[in-house]
């Protein structure tokens, strides 16, 4: 039976004890740590500072990818190498660097790592998990500045992360708030096209009654005058018919 990626990553680690992670935590306050193959989970102060949802799971795979290379030497090589190749990948690592002038390795107490080191040790598993865990619906709170569509993840480096997540079985996170926008746009879209189809219906009968009003009281008007010809008419007549009769 074949193992599922998922599970191959997940086994090689297991989750340390609450007496365990409070003791970590209370010296260092980190939201994780992978340790000797065990996931610390700062649950308490990842809940307070906003995470949502599974974020205890995600967490725990997030830490588990440090070990991706023991656990899935093929997909490790397969990603390192599609990244070390793309030359957007690697831009963004070296300013990335730099941004963090040397970021301090923990375990080495303050003893600098080189870019080579940072980038095996910590930086380049999180931006696998940045890529499959990150957005602005993210269940951590630290994942939400994460863009998978940010440039950084480059051509070749993004297609083999696509293959990953999908042999993962990680599917995009459902976007409810974005299909209640769109449902919305259509929802005053249809209202303002039954307002304006409404309103120009409405002008046409106004503007027909009245002019079927401006008629009537033109055959109003006009009936008065009729009456008068007709009178001067016949009194005409009249005239005539005295003055023939003299």
């Amino acid at each position: 039976m074949t193992v599922r990626l998922m599970d191959q990553i997940l086994s090689g680690v297991t989750r340390a004890t609450p007496n365990e992670e409070k003791s970590l935590f209370s010296t260092h306050p980190y939201y994780g740590e992978l340790r000797d193959n065990k996931v610390y989970i700062n649950e308490a102060k990842l809940k307070a500072e906003g995470s949502t949802g599974d974020f205890v799971n995600d967490m725990f795979f997030g830490e588990a990818l440090h070990n991706l290379d023991k656990s899935s030497p093929e997909w490790y090589n397969r990603l390192k190498k599609a990244a070390e190749n793309d030359p957007a990948v690697m831009r963004w690592r070296d300013e990335s660097y730099n941004y963090v002038s040397g970021a301090r390795n923990p375990h080495l107490e303050g003893a600098l790592r080189t870019k080579e080191d940072w980038w095996k040790e910590s930086r380049f598993d999180q931006v696998i998990g940045g890529y499959l865990l990150g957005g602005k619906d993210a269940n951590v709170h630290t994942m939400r500045d994460w863009n998978k569509d940010y440039e950084g993840f480059g051509t070749g480096f993004r297609k083999e992360l696509e293959a990953f997540r999908k042999e993962l079985g990680i599917t995009p996170k459902y976007d409810l708030f974005k299909d209640m926008n769109l449902w919305n746009k259509k929802i005053l879209n249809t209202s303002k096209d039954f307002w304006t189809d409404a309103g120009s219906n409405l002008l046409e009968a106004n503007k027909n009654f009245y002019s079927g009003i401006w008629d009537i009281n033109k055959k109003i008007l006009n009936t008065p005058k009729k009456i008068v010809n007709k009178n001067k008419d016949f009194w005409g007549n009249v005239a005539k018919g005295l003055r023939s009769g003299d």
